[in-house]
């Protein structure tokens, strides 16, 4: 998952956190993805958006939820912890794996 986290509103730079995923398929699951910012320093200034990409990955998620489920939907769990403002910008921010 690629993600941008900021302190607030036209936050800093640094930042990072998890962030809880619903999966739906065949069922549901709650999945934590540790978003890690490798940006430095930390600043809580307005830096203009430089500073707010973060990595994470998550799971497993069990097979029974995505085995033959016609759709997958993936929800990021709102409010955010720390009050900090997480986007993710489109399906491409996110990835799944799967292994037979």
């Amino acid at each position: 998952m690629q993600a941008l986290v900021t302190n607030g509103v036209s936050g800093g730079s640094g930042y990072e956190t998890a962030v809880k995923m619903q999966v739906t398929g065949n069922g549901s699951q709650t999945v934590v993805v540790p978003l890690k910012n490798p940006y430095r320093p930390q600043d809580p200034m307005n830096s203009g958006g430089i500073g707010y990409t973060t990595y994470g990955w998550g799971g497993p998620i069990k097979d029974t939820i995505w085995r033959n489920a016609q759709q997958i939907t993936v929800t990021v769990a709102y409010p955010f912890p720390n009050s900090y403002h997480i986007a993710v910008a489109d399906s491409g921010s996110l990835v799944l794996g799967y292994k037979y």
